[in-house]
C-alpha cells in the first residue's frame, strides 16, 4: 500500500556528547521531548535477553519516542494526545452521537475514502468536540497504518 501522506514534519533532533555510566562519553541525541538513543539502549534492544529489565525499559523508551515522533508529525498537541473515540462524551446529544458514528466509520474505512478522494468536514460551535473527533480519526488511521492493516 502506498503511504497515506508524504507531508510529515520530522521531529527536531539535537545531538550532543553525554556520559553513560557503562560506556563513558557517548554521542547522545534528543528528539524534541524525549531523550534519544544511547549505546546502552541499543545493547538493551539488541543483545539483552528478551523480557529482561533492560530490554523492557529500552522497548518502552523506544515506543515513547515513536509515539512522540508520530504526535509531532500529526500536529496533535499534548493537550489532545489522550483523545480517543471511547472518551468522547456524547451526553445524550443526538448530534454528537451521529458525529461520533460518522467519524468512527470514516476512520475505520479510511483507505476506501482515501482511494476515491472522499473527505470529512466537521462544522460546529466551539466546544462541541470537533478537535477531539479529528484527533481520534487521525490517531486510529495512524495506528492502523503502522500495523499494516489500515482500513480493516
Amino acid at each position: 500500500m502506498a503511504p497515506l501522506s508524504n507531508f510529515r514534519r520530522l521531529p527536531m533532533t539535537h545531538t550532543f556528547t553525554g556520559t553513560c555510566e557503562v560506556h563513558g562519553d557517548v554521542d547522545r541525541s534528543e528528539v524534541e521531548q524525549f531523550d534519544g538513543s544511547m549505546k546502552c539502549q541499543w545493547e538493551a534492544l539488541n543483545t539483552s535477553a528478551r523480557g529482561s529489565d533492560a530490554n523492557v525499559q529500552a522497548l518502552a523508551r523506544l515506543r515513547a519516542e515513536r509515539f512522540n515522533a508520530d504526535l509531532i508529525a500529526s500536529s496533535i498537541t499534548l493537550r489532545f494526545a489522550d483523545r480517543m473515540f471511547y472518551n468522547y462524551r456524547v451526553d445524550g446529544d443526538s448530534a454528537k452521537a451521529r458525529a461520533l458514528e460518522v467519524c468512527q466509520g470514516y476512520a475505520t474505512h479510511f483507505v476506501e475514502h482515501y482511494q476515491v478522494g472522499s473527505n470529512l468536514l466537521l462544522l460546529g460551535n466551539v466546544g462541541t468536540g470537533k478537535t477531539h473527533l479529528t484527533d481520534c480519526v487521525e490517531t486510529l488511521v495512524r495506528h492502523r497504518g503502522r500495523r499494516g492493516n489500515a482500513g480493516r
